[in-house]
């Protein structure tokens, strides 16, 4: 198939990246990660963020990693041929917004999820990790109520 590049922390498989911990996630579990997302209520009115991940992430998944504004502009938002990138910001503009709600989601419904689509800056092409189950975070035992012996009195 390929080869795995060290980059810090991660092992990069052209664009697809995962934790040295963690294998590459499947296109299987990166296709049910995406058809969660597109159904959650943060994408719910978000029609061009929406088309853009679903697009970028299978052209992607069938080896496109090279993603070009002008492409994305055409196949994705219906522009003709005479698209200028540098008059019209439509991708750069949605690109934007579906990076600042795939925050949102991540943050939030999302945070528990073994599977993170990201949308790196720079680009148009999605960056997939495997994060595995992910465990409810542990309240350290200095942050846990003091226990007693019994019931607190009530005041009167």
């Amino acid at each position: 198939m390929g080869t795995f590049v060290r980059r810090g922390p991660v092992l990069e498989h052209e664009h697809t990246i995962a934790p040295q911990s963690a294998p590459v996630p499947s296109s299987e579990a990166i296709l049910a990660e995406l058809d969660k997302i597109l159904q959650n209520r943060i994408f719910q009115a978000a029609t061009g963020q929406k088309n853009l991940l679903r697009y970028a992430v299978e052209r992607t998944l069938q080896g496109c990693h090279d993603l070009k504004e002008y492409s994305v502009a055409i196949d994705v938002f219906g522009r003709g041929e005479s698209f200028d990138p540098r008059r019209n910001s439509i991708v750069r503009t949605e690109a934007r917004k579906l990076r600042a709600s795939l925050a949102r989601y991540y943050d939030s419904d999302g945070q528990g999820d073994p599977i993170r689509i990201e949308f790196p800056k720079g680009g148009y092409a999605p960056v997939f990790h495997n994060l595995g189950p992910q465990k409810p975070h542990a309240v350290p035992d200095q942050l846990k109520p003091a226990s007693t012996a019994g019931p607190l009195p009530l005041a009167g």
